[in-house]
């Protein structure tokens, strides 16, 4: 895999961590795991905003 894909991912992650969740009133975005990806999901609802492959 090539250093910029990594920075690429890194970047689009840090740009949506800590940002509030756009489909419940509650929540943040956090890093995690949504069926077996990782990704930036919702700490309160656990709806996905970024899935990364």
């Amino acid at each position: 895999m090539s250093q910029a894909l990594v920075t690429g991912r890194d970047a689009l992650v840090e740009k949506l961590r800590s940002r509030d969740c756009q489909h419940c009133s509650n929540g943040t975005l956090v890093e995690g795991t949504y069926k077996d990806n990782d990704a930036v999901l919702c700490d309160e609802c656990e709806t996905p905003a970024l899935q990364l492959w």
